[in-house]
């Protein structure tokens, strides 16, 4: 068994396709592609890394909106770089306080990286970003920070670096979770590769350093005093079971082998290849730990929205893009928008995997074929439920009074018995009560009861916008309606957006559902949204645009409420001694679903060699009937 490797294993660069072959599936699938990747692909990730050797002062001026003037004004901002590539175009957009003076970027906000001479629209042109905080034009505090190679850094920074308690992926499906020290892993803190083999224990500028233990994928666990990444000769002493705080993987019907890895990654990659007017795809990613490799989608509004710990109610934002979607509209009229909960159908994609195979043997190794062995695949019935008020942007709906809106439901089963628990901002402390019936695909909902039963003369601000005076805009025509009391006890309550003036509504969805397995469960789902309670007289332009098609690759699909099944990846390789071979496929299924699986490859000698147990959530929505 070896042990003396460095932890942090290069990765990085753009992915480097060699030739692509078709693949039959089992059960009747249609057939996937396997893209074979070059042994080049995973190169030195330095440049993807802020580092303090690489980093030096910029000084660039764009155009930013100023709120206090109302105009557009020029700033002159300064940043200390930590990739420091003159390759690069820099912009910032904070909040306004962040965007009001000239000099250091301070204050919360989003840093892009660009390729140096591309529109500022052009997605694709993206190299890296950091959303965050700034003080002194350096990243200090909270933040995260991707790389299009597949670097992505969440967690504590300071002086433009990575400094504290945080979590960095690399491109080969490795993670280090942990302290780090002036942008390295510094100090406690744990280490998995894509194979499964885990270290925990000291590091000091990247490498292990102090006593660690390892957990390899195969072979015994072992403690031992560390140096420059490598163990010290006398140090080294095998853990008792009852020593191991991670317990030795289980491979099934698979026999383990010293000198055979197999490594499983999302691509991060692909999704640079997106092009700039297609909206961004829904990620995914792999969150590794000893046991099993996580799959799922990389959206915490998605994913926190549809297992009902976040808001359910679309934002404005969200709505604009719904619907806008190129499958909203049709010869003018408006058609089911697909598979729309807060990401239509143009986000959602196969998801892009990468397998490896690492052969630390003295001898070549044939590849003859490989399946994915699937343990379980069910449907995910988790309902999808999202509040669509409409978009009352500059381009949205023209109405007087709005308190109606739909619950629209993506899931594979119907929320059975829902009801609304909710309040407006001016009465906090009384809480309504409406109930919904089941969601099937869509319910109306309508409050104009509740904001009248509060005393607000609905009737009177339905029957047209309110005047402003000659010459007055819209932000001081609110003030004086404000002033005026005009809104009654919601004025203290209200903003605009556009010509429409909003009050918030507060809440919980209440329903029930069942899975499938039979089981019923109760949810509760939190919301936050904006009603209509008037309009201004204000007008505004609109747009349109189109949108382009993203590459796409034949992908395998996995059956449904199915168990002990196998989905044929037929591939013939030679990995010769000391080399990582690596497979690209996409994975899709047919709703919504969970599977554990495991990629297995069959050796021309006859053996049989298996990654760890994969859990992979995919996430497609049913498209509104």
């Amino acid at each position: 068994m070896k042990v003396n490797r460095s932890m942090l294993c290069a990765a990085g660069a753009a992915l480097a396709l060699a030739c692509a072959v078709s693949a039959a599936q089992a059960d009747g699938a249609s057939p996937g592609e396997v893209e074979r990747i070059s042994q080049s692909a995973f190169g030195d990730t330095a440049p993807a890394l802020p580092r303090a050797s690489a980093g030096r002062d910029r000084t660039w001026t764009q155009i930013v909106w100023d709120a206090s003037a109302n105009r557009l004004a020029r700033r002159t901002y300064r940043f200390w770089d930590p990739l420091g590539s003159d390759a690069h175009d820099i912009a910032w957009s904070g909040g306004a306080a962040s965007r009001a003076t000239d000099g250091p970027l301070a204050g919360d906000g989003l840093l892009v990286w660009r390729t140096a001479g591309s529109a500022p629209y052009d997605e694709s042109a993206r190299i890296a970003t950091y959303s965050g905080e700034m003080a002194g034009g350096r990243a200090n505090g909270r933040g995260t920070y991707t790389h299009k190679s597949g670097v992505a850094y969440s967690g504590e920074w300071t002086d433009g670096l990575m400094e504290g308690e945080g979590r960095l992926y690399l491109p080969n499906g490795d993670q280090y979770t942990g302290s780090f020290r002036a942008g390295r892993p510094g100090g406690e803190g744990v280490y998995i590769d894509a194979t499964g083999t885990l270290y925990q224990g000291g590091f000091l500028a990247g490498l292990r350093e102090g006593q660690g233990s390892l957990y390899p994928a195969t072979g015994k666990a072992f403690v031992a005093d560390w140096k420059a990444g490598q163990p010290l000769a006398g140090t080294l002493r095998y853990l008792a079971p009852e020593e191991q705080a991670y317990p030795p993987l289980v491979m099934a019907k698979y026999q383990a082998y010293d000198d055979i890895r197999i490594g499983v990654l999302v691509d991060r990659t692909f999704y640079a290849h997106v092009p700039s007017e297609q909206p961004a795809p829904l990620r995914y990613a792999a969150d590794s730990r000893r046991d099993v490799l996580e799959i799922q989608p990389d959206d915490k509004r998605v994913m926190e929205a549809w297992r009902g710990k976040a808001s359910v109610a679309m934002t404005q934002d969200e709505e604009q893009d719904y619907e806008t979607s190129s499958h909203g509209y049709k010869e003018g009229e408006s058609v089911p928008l697909g598979a729309g909960f807060l990401a239509t159908a143009d986000r959602l994609h196969p998801v892009p995997v990468v397998f490896e195979m690492r052969n630390d043997s003295r001898q070549p190794l044939r590849i003859v074929n490989a399946f994915l062995d699937v343990a379980d695949s069910r449907t995910d019935n988790d309902p999808a439920v999202h509040m669509r008020f409409g978009y009352v942007g500059d381009c949205g709906m023209l109405t007087e009074f709005k308190a109606d809106f739909d619950l629209e439901n993506f899931g594979w089963t119907a929320p059975r018995n829902a009801s609304l628990r909710f309040s407006f901002a001016n009465v906090p402390s009384r809480e309504f009560t409406k109930k919904i019936g089941d969601i099937d695909p869509v319910a109306k909902v309508d409050l104009s009861d509740e904001i009248r039963s509060l005393g607000y003369p609905v009737d009177t601000f339905k029957a047209g916008p309110l005047a402003c005076g000659t010459g007055e805009d819209g932000d001081l025509c609110l003030k004086r309606a404000i002033a005026e009391r005009r809104f009654g006890d919601l004025s203290d309550h209200v903003e605009m957006v556009a010509r429409h003036v909003l009050t918030p509504v507060t809440g919980f969805l209440d329903y029930e559902w069942t899975d499938s397995q039979g089981k019923a469960h109760a949810k509760s789902s939190p919301f936050s949204m904006n009603i209509v309670i008037a309009r201004l007289e204000w007008e505004a332009e609109c747009g349109e645009g189109g949108m382009p098609e993203m590459r796409q690759m034949k992908p395998f699909e996995f059956a449904l409420e199915k168990q002990d099944y196998r989905i044929m990846v037929p591939l013939r390789d030679d990995i010769p001694p000391g080399v990582t071979g690596r497979w690209r496929v996409r994975l899709q299924a047919p709703k919504s679903s969970n599977h554990e699986f495991r990629i297995v490859f069959e050796l021309a000698d006859g053996r049989q060699v298996a990654s760890r147990p994969i859990h992979f959530t995919f996430f497609k929505p049913k498209s509104p009937e």
